[in-house]
């Protein structure tokens, strides 16, 4: 016979020995990403900042189109929790509570795991002699799983996956992710302060 289990439901019920412990999954807070900054430097300086910046982060450089004014990264994470937000696992017994997109944590009988990957475009536009706006657009991709002990020691494996860009989100059953803006931030952050040393 074939264990089913639903991965987080709207409760996930978890039977013990000497009672039930229920784990409730949360929603993450939704807020706009502001995503574009005006930087105070021509385009050339402004370009020369941002490579500047990048060539110094754990970001890996996938294309440069200087012409287009287009800059495209990739990167990836074991620990998607500081980067985006899944809402968390909340234990109905002691009211604590761990991030969905943790690296890796037990909720009961169950272990969790999780990774995230994405792609960065920093796009640029010219807007005079002295200021260029920087747009960042992430798109990031969360994979998620679930093991749990099933019959004959044989475990029951579940995955969720979740795509989504800056300022959007992704639900997949009763749980949604959606980024912190850590990575937009800290990415206009640093080519402003680059910049500003140019």
């Amino acid at each position: 016979m074939t264990a089913k289990l639903s991965v987080i439901g709207l409760l996930v019920i978890i039977m013990f020995a000497q009672g039930c412990t229920t784990f409730k999954a949360t929603q993450p807070a939704i807020t706009k990403t502001e995503n574009s900054r005006v930087i105070n430097k021509d385009f050339e300086s402004t370009w020369n900042a941002t490579m500047a910046f990048v060539a110094d982060t754990f970001y890996i450089i996938d294309n440069i189109v200087k012409d287009s004014k287009i800059i495209t990264l990739s990167f990836s994470s074991s620990n998607p929790s500081s980067f985006v937000d899944c809402g968390n696992l909340v234990s109905s017994k002691s009211s604590k509570s761990v991030p969905i997109a943790s690296k890796s944590y037990r909720a009961g009988i169950c272990d969790y795991s999780s990774r995230l990957s994405g792609k960065i475009n920093i796009i640029m536009t010219s807007l005079s002699d002295d200021k260029t706006k920087v747009k960042v657009n992430t798109r990031y991709v969360v994979d998620w799983k679930q093991q749990c002990p099933g019959s004959y020691n044989i475990p029951i494996v579940q995955t969720r996956n979740f795509a989504f860009s800056t300022n959007g989100s992704s639900s997949n059953g009763n749980i949604t992710c959606t980024s912190n803006s850590r990575i937009e931030d800290g990415i206009l952050d640093g080519i402003e302060s680059m910049a500003s040393k140019q």
